[in-house]
């Protein structure tokens, strides 16, 4: 039998290997360190970036929302509305008192058609009319027309008021 030296690294004397011999556990690499500290950084400052759009931002612009004057609510929401004392300013009116032919007539909010007894309201720039719980409801949400997206605001009231 021969006998195999197995070769061992050098050794202090009190029996642990010494600290300048390679070992599998200690092969720091300086450049994969700035790498994993670079993608920390980046992705603490995408994180904190997120946090500010998602709660400051939307707190500073629900914030302006009190001083604005022309009507308009500017939510940062992906909707805005309109107030509600400019949607109970628009004009309305009888379905019965349409002159012409009123057949096939209907909301294109809630897409039944509109009866003799159904009172509607009239966005003055484009005069399309809806039932008015349709349409307040509409108006709250969106600050258009919900048929043509003609945009409702408190300057189309001085347009219903002029015209006859």
């Amino acid at each position: 039998m021969s006998s195999q030296v197995l070769a061992q690294p050098p050794s202090t004397p009190d029996g642990m290997p010494s600290p300048d011999s390679s070992s599998s556990g200690s092969n720091f690499q300086p450049s994969l360190a700035v790498v994993i500290g670079i993608l920390a950084i980046m992705f603490s400052l995408t994180f904190m970036l997120l946090v500010y759009a998602k709660f400051c931002h939307r707190g500073a612009s629900v914030h302006n929302n009190h001083q604005n004057l022309d009507g308009f609510l500017r939510s940062g929401s992906r909707f805005s509305g309109i107030d509600k004392t400019v949607i109970e300013s628009l004009p309305f009116f009888r379905f019965s008192s349409l002159r012409g032919s009123r057949e096939g007539l209907e909301c294109s909010v809630c897409l039944s058609k509109f009866e003799d007894i159904e009172v509607l309201r009239l966005l003055p720039k484009c005069k399309h009319a809806f039932h008015i719980g349709c349409v307040d409801q509409w108006l709250e949400k969106h600050s258009s027309c919900p048929l043509c997206r003609h945009k409702v605001s408190a300057d189309d009231l001085a347009l219903s008021t002029y015209s006859a």
